[in-house]
C-alpha cells in the first residue's frame, strides 16, 4: 500500500496545537467507510483506496493522542506531586534535630497517619465504586468472550482452508512443470488462484471478527473509559466534577485511542488474508 505523506501529519499537529481543539471522535466514526460484505480477494487495487483512506485517519489520530498525552502525563505528575509534597523536606529533617523525644514522637505519629492517609482513602473511594467496577468487569468479560469465540472460528477455519490451499499447490506444481515461460506462467496463474480461494474462504470469519468489534465499540470504549475513571478518582482523591472539567482529557483521549485500534485492525483485515500477504503466501 502507498505510504502517505508524513508531512502533511506534522503539519495537521502543528495545526491541531495551534488552535487548540481537534476533531471530535464522532467526526471520525462518521469517516470509517462501512464494513464490506466481503473482500476483493482478486484485485489489490479496490482495497488500496479504502486502505489509504483508513491511513490518513489513523495518522491523525495518532498525532492526537501525542498530544493529549503530553496533557494527559501533566495532569497525573502534578496529582503525584500533590502526594510528594505530604513527605517530609529538608527542613523539616533539620528542625527534628532541635525537637525533644516526646515531640519527635508526635511529629511521627503525625507524619504516619499523614503518610498513610491516602492509601486509606484509595481503598475507601474504591469500595466506593466496588459494585460498578464489579459490573465493569462483567461487561468487559462478555465483550471479550465473545470475541475470543469470533477468533476461534476464524483460526479454524483459516487452518483448514490453508492446509487445503497446501494440497493444490502441491498438486499444481506436480502436474505443472514451470521448465519454459509459458509453463512458468501458468503454474504462477494457478498457485494465485488457490490463493485467491484461500482469501475468500477466511475473509467472512475475519469480517465477522471486525463487524463484532464495530458493534461493541462504544461499549469497549464506555467500560475503559469508566474503569480509568474510577482508579484516577480513587487515587488521586478526584470527584466526578474533577473528571469531567479540569481532568477530562484523563479518560477524553481514550475515545481517540479505541477508534485508532479499531481503524488499525480494519486495515489489517482488509489485507491480512490478500494474495501475498504474510498469511496467505
Amino acid at each position: 500500500m502507498k505510504k502517505i505523506n508524513l508531512l502533511w501529519v506534522v503539519l495537521f499537529g502543528i495545526n491541531a496545537l495551534a488552535f487548540g481543539q481537534f476533531k471530535t471522535p464522532e467526526w471520525y466514526y462518521k469517516q470509517i467507510p462501512p464494513i464490506p460484505d466481503s473482500l476483493h480477494c482478486s484485485s489489490q487495487a479496490k482495497v488500496e483506496g479504502v486502505y489509504n483512506r483508513l491511513e490518513v485517519l489513523a495518522a491523525e489520530l495518532d498525532t492526537i493522542i501525542g498530544i493529549m498525552q503530553i496533557d494527559v502525563s501533566n495532569l497525573t505528575e502534578s496529582q503525584i506531586n500533590t502526594y510528594l509534597d505530604a513527605f517530609p523536606s529538608s527542613d523539616d529533617f533539620d528542625k527534628l534535630e532541635s525537637m525533644s523525644e516526646e515531640e519527635q514522637q508526635v511529629y511521627a505519629a503525625e507524619l504516619d497517619t499523614k503518610l498513610n492517609k491516602p492509601a486509606l482513602q484509595r481503598e475507601i473511594n474504591l469500595e466506593k465504586y466496588e459494585e460498578e467496577k464489579l459490573q465493569l468487569d462483567i461487561s468487559f468479560k462478555e465483550y471479550w468472550e465473545g470475541l475470543q469465540t469470533l477468533i476461534t472460528e476464524y483460526q479454524d477455519i483459516a487452518k483448514t482452508a490453508d492446509d487445503k490451499k497446501f494440497e493444490k499447490n502441491q498438486e499444481v506444481r506436480r502436474n505443472i512443470d514451470a521448465g519454459d515461460e509459458a509453463s512458468a506462467i501458468q503454474q504462477e496463474r494457478a498457485l494465485e488462484k488457490n490463493k485467491v480461494e484461500f482469501c475468500q474462504t477466511v475473509s467472512p470469519s475475519v469480517l465477522a471478527i471486525l463487524e463484532y468489534k464495530w458493534n461493541n465499540i462504544e461499549e469497549l470504549t464506555r467500560i475503559v473509559k469508566r474503569n480509568i475513571s474510577i482508579e484516577f478518582m480513587s487515587t488521586y482523591y478526584l470527584s466526578e466534577e474533577d473528571m469531567k472539567g479540569e481532568f477530562n482529557s484523563i479518560t477524553q483521549i481514550i475515545d481517540y485511542e479505541v477508534l485508532k485500534n479499531y481503524i488499525t485492525d480494519y486495515m489489517d483485515t482488509i489485507t491480512g488474508s490478500l494474495p501475498g500477504s504474510l498469511s496467505n503466501r
